[in-house]
């Protein structure tokens, strides 16, 4: 009977890591923009770190919908935005450090991939592992742009922050 109780113990305390670990949903954000009538534009959607006080941040989901085909490229690390701004929403708790900016002036950064995007069709993008992205200043972003349609467009980007 000690030797069952002292393996309960053993197990109880082994395990006791695993149930206080931190909630793997917590911190978690989203950048949700609906733009309609573009005309011969394209959209852009920017999350980056601030200048000072940024987070290591994993980009985990990106889904982006068109009313008429178009193509969606996926960026990191441009140039700063520095354009219109816009608030993020909160998943599950706390504040976001990473600022999101929408028809965003961010330069060019390293393409990850180009998809098209047929019309009226959502296309979820999901990171394995996730997209990381380190606290070093403005130039640690994560941009979708569409090509330049004449239609509505609607883009969310999902993210965790850490640190």
């Amino acid at each position: 009977m000690i030797k069952y109780f002292m393996i309960a113990v053993l197990a109880a305390v082994l395990l006791l890591p695993i149930g206080s670990a931190q909630n793997p949903n917590a911190h978690r954000f989203a950048a949700f923009k609906a733009t309609d009538s573009l005309v011969s534009a394209a959209e852009v959607i920017t999350i980056q770190q601030p200048a000072t006080g940024g987070k290591f941040t994993r980009i985990e989901k990106v889904e982006a919908w068109c009313s008429v085909a178009c193509d969606i490229t996926l960026e990191r690390d441009g140039t700063a935005a520095t354009g219109t701004s816009f608030t993020t929403s909160v998943v599950t708790f706390g504040t976001a450090v990473m600022n999101a900016f929408h028809t965003s002036d961010v330069g060019v950064g390293t393409v990850i991939t180009t998809k098209t995007l047929p019309a009226n069709t959502i296309i979820p993008i999901v990171f394995d592992g996730g997209l990381y992205l380190a606290p070093t200043g403005t130039g640690s972003n994560f941009t979708i742009r569409t090509s330049d349609i004449t239609g509505d467009v609607k883009i969310t980007i999902i993210w965790r922050e850490r640190g």
